[in-house]
């Protein structure tokens, strides 16, 4: 499947296989990537690194909430990641948005 990535959520979070197992498998059923969905922190960007060489798939992009950015962004950069989404936020309105911004 040429161009075509797993979003690892898809797995569900009730899903027995830990992340590394969940690259493997996007692998084995033929995906070139993964898109994360968290899961990663507690984990070395090393394995993860090595997960992904192993299983032959990239790492183009994750979902990443607010609230997380600055945490993930160097983690996830480490791992090759160039396009992030933010699947939520903490601001309803662009009055609370602004409010926000780090000065």
């Amino acid at each position: 499947m040429d161009n075509v990535n797993l979003q690892l959520y898809s797995f569900g979070f009730d899903c027995p296989l830990t992340l590394l197992e969940k690259i493997k498998k996007a692998g084995e059923m033929g995906y070139a990537g993964v898109e994360f969905a968290r899961g990663y922190q507690d984990i070395p960007v090393e394995d993860v690194k090595k997960a992904l060489e192993e299983a032959g798939v990239t790492a183009d992009s994750a979902h990443v909430a607010f609230n997380f950015m600055e945490e993930d962004l160097p983690y996830l950069a480490k791992l090759g990641v160039t396009f992030v989404a933010c699947p939520m936020a903490a601001f309803n309105t662009t009055e609370e948005a602004k409010g926000q911004r780090r000065s």
